[in-house]
């Protein structure tokens, strides 16, 4: 075996594996609290107890194997091995039917192994999901960067060129929910990008339609509140082109931050208000122009014009 593999091999640890542990845990209980149902519909406990087991182990080979093929430069290899494993899988589950069939010697029981092929989908749906997902992040190799806060941005992405990967850094001082859609802000540029290299706009129809699917799927998964989420299928008509630029969305984001004590938007504040923003430059709040609020600074009297979500402190 290539020193490569042996050195991801070694890397493939609990943590990677633990969706299918977790899996194999789980349907233990449910089969061993289910034993005195099964037994009232016929169904052999020790059958779904080593189809369990053998599934599992199965499972941990195919995924052994695939992840290994995930690093070869050759991506027919992953392929292969995908397609590999699932005739490992049906030639086990062939080979463990035939034995038990032999075995049982009439008492083949039909119920234990239909509730069987149950259990296989399930492993099977597991293991697909993990594989796939660490497949994409392997795929893109994208480095990741937590930035400390920016106020112009909330996150950027760089292409990969000459021996860098993907770059992709986002604001560590984001709440979790805005932290996600500002990530995902960005893969919809390195998906964009790996479809269209540059002969696309940074933000035009194209990358629209990336970012859409995106959050499109990741609305589906409910994981965001019901506010947040009615601000996003806002976003989907037409998504804004900075991740600073969907006033509605930030507004709404707003509210799960960890708010410092003293720190306003500036659309909280009454006209005429002092306040003073990161660096200690002090500025009076003035009237609304269009969307933005025409501020002057105390000490030069130049005119600045702020977003009616950014963070100031009063003097």
């Amino acid at each position: 075996m290539p020193s490569i593999y042996k050195k991801y091999l070694m890397n493939l640890s609990f943590k990677t594996v633990l969706p299918l542990v977790i899996t194999f845990l789980v349907l233990t209980v449910i089969i061993f609290a289910g034993n005195i149902f099964y037994k009232e519909k016929g169904i052999d406990y020790g059958v779904l107890m080593g189809g369990n087991c053998l599934f599992f182990l199965v499972s941990l080979f195919v995924f052994r194997m695939q992840y290994v093929a995930m690093y070869n430069n050759n991506p027919n290899v992953f392929i292969r091995s995908v397609m590999g494993g699932m005739i490992i899988k049906v030639f086990a589950c062939v080979i463990a039917v035939v034995a038990y069939y032999f075995i049982s010697k009439g008492a083949f029981n039909k119920p234990a192994v239909y509730a069987s092929m149950v259990i296989y989908i399930v492993y099977l749906v597991v293991e697909v999901r993990t594989i796939m997902n660490l497949y994409y992040l392997q795929h893109y190799k994208v480095h990741l960067t937590i930035s400390r806060k920016r106020q112009s941005i909330l996150g950027d992405y760089r292409h990969a060129h000459s021996d860098k990967n993907h770059r992709i850094s986002v604001n560590g001082n984001l709440n979790k929910y805005a932290f996600l859609i500002t990530l995902l802000h960005e893969l919809a540029h390195l998906f964009t990008y790996e479809r269209y290299g540059h002969r696309v706009q940074a933000h035009g129809r194209e990358w629209k339609d990336e970012f859409g699917k995106i959050l499109a799927e990741f609305l589906l998964k409910k994981i965001f509140p019901a506010d947040i989420e009615k601000a996003l299928y806002n976003t989907l008509r037409n998504p804004a082109a900075s991740s600073c630029g969907d006033e509605k969305l930030l507004r709404v984001l707003h509210n799960y931050d960890d708010k410092p004590a003293g720190v306003h938007l500036v659309e909280q504040l009454p006209e005429g208000t002092l306040f003073v923003i990161k660096g200690g430059r002090v500025f009076k709040k003035g009237e609304k122009i269009r969307k933005r609020f025409k501020c002057v600074e105390v000490k030069t009297g130049k005119f600045y014009l702020f977003s009616a979500v950014y963070e100031v402190e009063l003097v």
